[in-house]
């Protein structure tokens, strides 16, 4: 019965807590095949109608969309890009905004935590992380996750997802 309590309260801990809902809020997904729900080569109306984020721009080959979601009480700012080709959904971008650089990073860190339990050990990538994992149509996704931070001027992290054609590989 201690043992059960002890998990509780460490379940309970709020900083656990938080880390946990933001990167699951960031990405909607516990699995590696959907991003925010959606799997690559959906249409874009398919696309269009599985985000709950708001609408902003669209064009021919593209989705746009907005949300704000909590770090630590503090409102970050998610920016989701969603391109098309003729095969469907191929490339999803997640710019992540926060509050200040100390956030960027510690968001950084979040995201990196919940990416590698889905997708394993990342490999390198310059200042940021590579992780590869395959599609429904099992061809190769590659995901990155980058603090563009410094580069950027203000707080800024991104995450990508890719499909690539065989020949961009």
């Amino acid at each position: 019965m201690c043992l059960l309590g002890i998990a509780l309260m460490a379940a309970c801990n709020p900083e656990t807590i938080q880390k946990r809902d933001f990167a699951t809020e960031v990405l909607r997904s516990e699995k590696g095949r959907k991003i925010r729900g959606i799997e690559l080569g959906k249409t874009m109306e398919a696309a269009r109608q599985l985000e709950t984020a708001e609408l902003v721009s669209s064009s021919d080959s593209s989705l746009v969309f907005r949300e704000d979601v909590s770090y630590r009480g503090r409102k970050v700012e998610l920016e989701l890009h969603y391109n098309f080709d003729q095969y469907g959904l191929f490339e999803v971008q997640i710019d992540v905004f926060p509050a200040s650089m100390s956030d960027a990073e510690k968001c950084f860190l979040a995201l990196k935590r919940k990416l590698t339990l889905m997708y394993g050990s990342p490999k390198p990538m310059g200042q940021g992380w590579r992780y590869t994992t395959f599609s429904l149509t099992n061809n190769i996704v590659e995901v990155s996750l980058h603090n563009e931070s410094r580069d950027a001027g203000k707080p800024f992290v991104s995450i990508n997802f890719l499909e690539p054609l065989d020949d961009e590989l």
